[in-house]
């Protein structure tokens, strides 16, 4: 209807006082604590139990495919740290056929040269040679690249469980400093559920924002940068 109107919840690291990129996670995404998992691996035995409430309303057919899906977030986490990976989420969704999909959905920022931002997102879609470019937009924030792929990933072994073909959904947005580029992407071993990533990755890419978003009053509850508060005790 043309009245709805679409409400957000204000997630903790919103609130950081070093964030500098805001954007709206999409439903059906669970976040994981990517840093604590990179830093520190036993704390993957907390994150399963944190999510213990959300498990004991699934089947057990699903509750394992929420296991495995967890497990295989965890070590592609790993792989797309190395590409600056900031936020990591676990994304569940019902197919056509009642089956459960899952994805991850990451959101990097990746340091490059200046560059201006039309070409630097140009260039980005088409630098991995298996990358489609798809289009290139300009959204409020400025230009965006879509780009999809297909990533062929070694057999697994005991130590790495995801295998197989990787598709994935990506966009690229230059920041303004034009020093660095956001990158959106969301990846699924699903790839017959492409049509609908595409449009997960296109619904975060329009919400990304350089300028904190927030409303005046919830900005007003932000604590002051350390460095602030130093540099205006020493000039008064």
């Amino acid at each position: 209807m043309d009245d709805e109107k679409t409400h957000f919840v204000i997630d903790q690291s919103a609130l950081r006082t070093e964030a500098d990129i805001w954007y709206a996670q999409p439903p059906g995404y669970l976040d994981v604590p990517f840093a604590s998992i990179l830093e520190k691996p036993e704390s993957e035995a907390e994150l399963t139990d944190a999510l213990l409430p959300l498990m004991a309303a699934m089947s057990p057919e699903g509750r394992r495919r929420f296991l495995e899906a967890l497990q295989e977030t965890e070590t592609l986490a790993v792989r797309l740290s190395r590409e600056g990976v900031i936020a990591c989420a676990l994304g569940m969704h019902e197919d056509d056929d009642g089956s459960l999909l899952h994805s991850v959905l990451t959101i990097a920022r990746v340091e490059t040269p200046w560059t201006p931002a039309e070409l630097a997102v140009r260039h980005a879609a088409t630098a991995r040679s298996s990358a489609t470019p798809l289009r290139v937009e300009r959204l409020a924030h400025g230009p965006v690249a879509f780009a999809e792929s297909e990533i062929e990933l070694p057999e697994s072994s005991a130590a790495d469980t995801m295998s197989g073909t990787v598709y994935q959904a990506v966009a690229y947005l230059a920041a303004p400093d034009r020093s660095s580029m956001v990158v959106v992407s969301v990846s699924t071993t699903a790839a017959q559920g492409a049509e609908g990533y595409r449009s997960i990755v296109r619904s975060v890419a329009e919400t990304i924002s350089f300028d904190n978003p927030l409303p005046g009053e919830v900005k007003a509850d932000i604590p002051e940068p350390s460095n602030a508060a130093e540099a205006r005790s020493v000039f008064g």
